[in-house]
């Protein structure tokens, strides 16, 4: 993910702005990290380049329980 992309990103869940914690950047790319609501306090790891904004717990894709 590309630092740019952060102000395009809000919380699914309040829809407030989040806070980005790098743990691994390559050449200017977010390799992995967390993205932190700063009112709901939900978490949301970045992996492999990508937020995943998704639970894992129970949740359900096109009809395809997880």
């Amino acid at each position: 993910m590309k630092k740019k992309f952060l102000k395009l990103l809000c919380c699914p869940q309040c829809k407030t702005s989040l806070e980005l914690h790098i743990q691994e950047i390559i050449i200017d790319e977010i390799k992995s990290g967390d993205l932190k609501c700063k009112v709901c306090k939900n978490n949301y790891k970045i992996s492999d380049y990508v937020p995943i904004f998704l639970k894992r717990e129970g949740f359900e894709v096109e009809g395809i329980k997880k």
